[in-house]
């Protein structure tokens, strides 16, 4: 209820400036310009994206275990975020573009797959 009360009085404040609010969305200009710069900055990156850097970020320091189970963490949630579908990767795929173009030191050997 506090946080209720609090946007409450945030919109109270805006209106009395005499803000223009947006009908459709019920903001005010002002969050709507905001929220337009904040999507035209870098967005987040793809999980792709991110495992890659991720693992890239720890390869050095890791032993060879450790680096065996980052790629495996890795496929794992990848195979709980890839959606069902006639195109979609069987799990062994997914499992194995994971593991293997996710060492820094496959990243470049092989060009043929498109990962």
């Amino acid at each position: 209820m506090a946080l209720a009360e609090s946007r409450r009085s945030e919109l109270w404040q805006v209106m009395r400036k005499g803000e223009a609010f947006d009908v459709a969305s019920g903001l005010p200009e002002s969050e709507l310009r905001a929220a337009a710069a904040k999507e035209n900055e870098k967005p987040d990156p793809l999980w792709w994206d991110f495992g890659r850097e991720y693992v890239a970020s720890r390869w050095r320091t890791a032993a060879a275990k450790t680096r065996e189970g980052l790629a495996d963490s890795l496929a794992t949630v990848a195979l709980a975020m890839v959606e069902g579908g006639k195109k979609a990767p069987t799990p062994e795929e997914t499992r194995l573009a994971m593991r293997w173009r996710s060492y820094p030191r496959t990243r470049t050997r092989s060009r043929r797959w498109n990962w």
